[in-house]
């Protein structure tokens, strides 16, 4: 009996003292601090976070997060640009993206470092002072960087079959030719660079080939063939145009023949010499333009068709100059569109027929 009591009387003895002695322990980390945990004849102590600290660093994350999200979403272009110039880096430092730069005063040639590679990377090539030669791109991923002011390439480009070209920041001019060609299935961007004073057209896109022209100048091209454009779009081929200047060609801004596509928003052309046209459209071809400013007559003939609209963010489209419609071709000028000039279908809203050659034409109201 002597022996449990002893052990009940410890038992109660520890509960009572237990409390005690954690607190004890508990008071003896420093302020700020608490028990992180237990070692033999100690304690481990570890600094207390403020109160909200992990609530404020998740909601300032969230808050980075949708920052990002909106300028992405509402299509800021620095944002976008920044993502751009980053993963382009990053792949250049991955070895997928091979960097060269051009510099032809020095003796280099665009062709001559396009015939040196084995087509395994993209290729990058930074472009300097002025090359004097016609170069063709018959592989894919190729980019012409203009660096720095004044790069030039006096000659043409050609991106035959080859695939994502881009040509950015140059100017192509004195070719015997066309300027730009992309042909046979390739695909091509050109991006802030100037196609001018071309002999032929400034950018001739055909035969199953896709372009996209943004931010560039299509002038004075079509010095030694009149019959020459700012764009040539035909064969099968497609062109999307984004806030281009056109002005000073033989023939048209733009020129869509032969089942080619031309759709656009933004671009200013303006015809030159007097009597040619700004546009141009003919054999089943189509021209589909928003908030556009063009300036000389428009054709349209042989089974084709001629769209303009306005577009949220530019100002309205406004045409100043006659509007031909031929055989069993289509044209019609969507609400708020302002036209100065004769329409042979009609002149009024509605739609208007041309009963000699099957034209139509709708002005919207």
């Amino acid at each position: 009996m002597k022996i449990g009591s002893l052990v009940i009387r410890s038992i109660i003895l520890f509960s009572l003292a237990a409390p005690t002695a954690y607190s004890q322990m508990l008071r003896s980390c420093p302020d700020g601090q608490a028990i992180q945990g237990f070692a033999p004849g100690s304690l481990i102590c570890a600094p207390m976070l403020a109160a909200g600290a992990l609530n404020a660093e998740t909601a300032a994350r969230q808050a980075a997060d949708q920052t990002l999200q909106n300028n992405i979403t509402s299509g800021d272009a620095a944002a976008v640009l920044d993502a751009k110039n980053y993963t382009d880096a990053r792949f250049a430092e991955a070895g997928l993206i091979k960097v060269l730069t051009i510099n032809c005063s020095a003796g280099t040639s665009i062709g001559g470092a396009i015939a040196a590679e084995d087509g395994k990377q993209s290729l990058e090539l930074r472009i300097q002072g002025n090359c004097p030669e016609h170069v063709l791109i018959k592989r894919d991923d190729i980019t012409l960087q203009g660096d720095g002011g004044g790069a030039t390439i006096t000659g043409s480009v050609t991106i035959d079959t080859g695939r994502r070209a881009a040509i950015v920041d140059l100017t192509v001019t004195n070719a015997a030719g066309d300027g730009v060609t992309v042909v046979n299935g390739g695909s091509a961007t050109i991006r802030g660079s100037n196609m001018v004073d071309n002999g032929g057209y400034g950018v001739s896109v055909r035969n199953g080939s896709f372009a996209l022209v943004e931010g560039s100048v299509l002038s004075r091209n079509g010095r030694t063939n009149l019959e020459a454009s700012g764009v040539f779009v035909g064969t099968g081929s497609m062109v999307r145009g984004l806030r281009n200047t056109m002005e000073g060609n033989a023939n048209a801004g733009i020129d869509a023949g032969d089942n080619g596509t031309y759709r656009s928003e933004g671009d200013s052309i303006t015809s030159f010499p007097s009597g040619r046209v700004s546009v141009d459209v003919y054999r089943a071809s189509l021209v589909d333009v928003r908030g556009v400013t063009a300036t000389g007559n428009v054709d349209v003939n042989q089974q084709s068709q001629f769209q303009v609209r306005n577009v949220a963010g530019f100002v309205g489209s406004t045409l100043n100059g006659n509007i031909n419609v031929g055989a069993l071709s289509f044209m019609r000028l969507r609400t708020g569109v302002a036209h100065s000039g004769s329409r042979n279908c009609g002149s009024g809203p509605g739609f208007f027929t041309n009963p000699g050659n099957f034209a139509v034409c709708q002005v919207d109201p």
